[in-house]
This record gives C-alpha cells, structure tokens and sequence, in this order.
C-alpha cells in the first residue's frame, strides 16, 4: 500500500511504525500511512535509521547527524559535521550504540546516551563519494571512501564498504581487518551472514566486462 510520498524509510524494530523522510521532514508514520509524528528542520533530512530498542532514531540533516526518541521527542544534535553516510546502530537492545563516519572520513562508535566515544577507526580522507556515478568511475582517493556502514549480527564487528575495500572492523579489541578488490572491479555493497560474525557476501562490480556477481 502506499504510505505517502516519500524518499527514504526505516521500520521500528516492531514494525509498528515507519520513520521516513520528505524533504526537510522526519515523518513516523504507522503502516496505513497515519502520520504519528513529525520533526522540520531547516535542512534537507536524509538516512533515518530506527534503533532496535524502538526509543531512538538516528537521521541526518544535512551534514548534521541528529538523534530523537522514538515517540519524537527530545530532537538533538549528536554530531555537527558528518560524511553523507547512513549511520548504523548496534544490533543491541541493551545499550544506543551508534556508527558513523565523521568529517575526516574516519568511522566513530559511541554510546549516544552516555555521550561517550568507544572506539575511533582511522581509514581513507576526504569528502565520501555519495552520487549515482558508476562504481567504475571512482578514482584517486574516492576509491578509498567510505559509502556504507553495517553491524554483524551479533553486534561485534562493524563493517565499512568503499569502491576499492571492505574494511572489517572489531570493537572489542579495537583492530580491523581489509579486503581489497580485485584489480578492474569494485564493491558495489556487503553484508555479514546472519549466522554468524565470520562470513562476508559481498558484490562487485567488472569494469571491463561491465557486469556484477555475488
């Protein structure tokens, strides 16, 4: 059914309800497309991202990186200056663990709660390539750019996807592990196995075959 004329959505972790953007608006709407709640910020809004907890959504205005409970309350700013990047909370109902990728270009998780950093992964500099080129065409330092974050299953290991590299990363012990591709392809997306902490599915892209596989 249709909801409503929107860009991007998230479901609650319930499926009761659906954060979605509009233009400069943060929309909670329930599934028959009965607005619940809405936020308007003077900037476009964009990456909204559903806590599993249900009581937090992450979004972007801008390049800000805010955060609001989940009944739209308590709207805040975590974070002024952010790579247009989706954030990606911890797959944890315990605690509001949040990833994203600051200005720098270098991936940052923290309690959002506590206002606490817990771990800070230095990786390639410079503004991320966020448009709809061709993976092909990424050059220089682009290729090294970070486009998506995802969380293991067990909320143990964090990765990052660039054109060039899939990064793997460990919050326990702080270390990270690079896949680089292979030469004349590039990762279009990847994602770990939802059984287990191990396995990584990746796609990439041929330049000279102009082709994907899995």
């Amino acid at each position: 059914r249709r909801l409503g004329a929107y860009r991007e959505a998230t479901w609650s972790p319930t499926g009761r309800f659906v954060a979605a953007t509009a233009g400069h608006d943060l929309v909670a709407v329930d599934p028959k497309g009965t607005v619940r709640w809405t936020i308007t910020r003077p900037q476009a809004v964009a990456d909204p991202r559903w806590a599993p907890s249900g009581f937090r959504v992450a979004y972007r205005a801008n390049r800000e990186l805010r955060v609001v409970a989940g009944d739209g309350t308590g709207d805040r700013r975590l974070v002024r200056r952010v790579q247009p990047v989706a954030p990606a909370w911890q797959p944890t109902r315990a605690r509001h663990v949040l990833a994203w990728v600051d200005r720098p270009g270098a991936v940052r998780v923290a309690d959002v709660d506590k206002g606490k950093t817990l771990r800070r992964f230095d990786v390639a500099r410079g503004a991320n390539s966020s448009g709809d080129a061709a993976p092909a065409t990424v050059r220089g330092r682009a290729a090294g750019r970070i486009r998506s974050l995802s969380w293991s299953v067990g909320g143990g290991r964090l990765l990052a996807v660039s054109p060039r590299t899939l990064r793997v990363f460990t919050l326990a012990g702080g270390s990270a592990r690079t896949v680089r591709a292979r030469t004349g392809h590039a990762f279009l997306a990847a994602a770990f196995s939802p059984r287990g902490e191990a396995r990584v599915a990746a796609i990439e892209y041929d330049r000279r075959a102009d082709r994907s596989a899995l």
